[in-house]
């Protein structure tokens, strides 16, 4: 038969803890997000015109935080914008959950 003093108990606690920890925080962290392309039509302020935009967003945070294409500036043009139209999209109340 075994027996466990009260430091090797502690330990052994201390030990489970720190591994649920760890995995736990690796799990939101370090896996990759899921991400949902959602077609919105958003307020551009590049040529301060309505544009119809594919957005995409995490799923996890339901938060939007890339532009993959835009219907004015199309996909390559993309990397040119400063995605000003995620803010817009953002502060939007109709945006915020869902």
């Amino acid at each position: 038969m075994y027996s466990v003093t009260t430091l090797d108990g502690m330990l052994l606690g201390l030990g489970m803890l720190l591994t649920t920890t760890v995995l736990v925080l690796g799990v939101l962290f370090l896996f990759p997000r899921a991400m949902r392309a959602i077609t919105a039509g958003v307020d551009c302020p590049l040529i301060r015109r309505r544009a119809t935009a594919e957005l995409a967003r995490d799923e996890w945070t339901r938060r939007f935080v890339d532009v993959t294409c835009c219907s004015v500036l199309g996909t390559p043009g993309v990397a040119l914008c400063r995605k000003g139209c995620l803010l817009a999209v953002a502060r939007s109340p109709r945006f915020t959950r869902s």
